[in-house]
């Protein structure tokens, strides 16, 4: 019996210890986060036929600002049915992301002193993907690309050298 035991002790031990060196580290650290986040991001989710598209640019300064539109489609098209303008300042905390100070076009539409809080699970020059802290939902943003931001993006300099 004491034989059994100790075999599937060991058993175990080697299984954990497989599968911990298999498992796939993660590559996300804070100065990955600061090389990648500085730039336009977007999100879109349906739900029946409502779209809603959430632009946000990240500076380097700590500060960002975006636009959340609320489409509706219909047998025409899309057609917008809300927007939204807004700004906020930004901080990480290892691979938290924290958006904070957030000033809207319209004053009801976040609370004061509100803070949104998210763990970075992946970023590259592509894509971010978040699990919010809060309601742990995970999303993707896609970065957007635009003539203006080409400048600062890290991954335009990387592919220019």
């Amino acid at each position: 019996m004491t034989m059994q035991l100790i075999s599937k002790w060991l058993l175990c031990c080697a299984t954990l210890l497989f599968v911990g060196c298999a498992a796939p580290r993660s590559r996300v650290d804070e100065a990955t986060i600061r090389q990648w986040l500085p730039g336009t991001w977007v999100k879109e989710e349906r739900e029946r036929n409502r779209v809603t598209v959430s632009e946000k640019t990240y500076f380097a300064d700590g500060t960002a600002s975006g636009q959340v539109l609320l489409y509706e489609e219909t047998n025409r098209g899309q057609m917008v049915v809300g927007s939204l303008d807004f700004r906020s300042k930004w901080r990480l905390h290892g691979v938290t992301l924290e958006s904070y100070e957030v000033r809207c076009s319209d004053p009801k539409f976040f609370e004061e002193g509100e803070v949104f809080v998210d763990r970075v699970i992946d970023i590259d020059a592509e894509k971010i993907v978040f699990e919010d802290l809060t309601n742990g939902g995970v999303y993707t943003n896609k970065r957007e690309r635009s003539l203006a931001s080409e400048g600062s993006d890290p991954a335009m300099k990387k592919r220019k050298e």
